[in-house]
């Protein structure tokens, strides 16, 4: 593994409008997809995770206890505009040295380690 500074972005502000629930807390195994997600992202070597959140932000960062200080919660109050918004959002807040960055969406509870490592290869 290289020793670039990355970090990792999830996506995770949508409405769940198709799913009738609010998807980033829905339960799998134990945990909501969500911090399926970020534990996946926090489990790697990445510099900071920035996870973003927008519709219901403040239950899905109360909800889910992450404790890694590389965690960063932001919150995305232009969701509705879409997923550019809160890549927008991101890039406004981290920090400008991160030689890369690795997108994940946060209903995507099933991204292996094995894929969340290739940014360092």
């Amino acid at each position: 593994m290289s020793e670039k500074n990355t970090c990792a972005i999830i996506l995770a502000a949508g409405t769940s409008s198709r799913m009738g629930h609010l998807k980033q807390l829905l339960p799998l195994g134990g945990k909501s997809i969500l911090k399926h997600v970020i534990d996946t992202a926090l489990a790697e070597n990445f510099s900071a995770v920035y996870t973003v959140t927008g519709h219901e932000s403040g239950r899905v960062q109360s909800e889910l206890d992450v404790l890694d200080q590389r965690h960063h919660w932001i919150t995305n109050d232009d969701y509705l505009d879409g997923q550019s918004t809160s890549l927008k959002k991101v890039f406004q807040h981290i920090h400008p040295d991160f030689d890369n960055a690795m997108i994940f969406l946060g209903d995507m509870p099933f991204i292996t380690s094995e894929t969340a490592a290739l940014i360092h290869s």
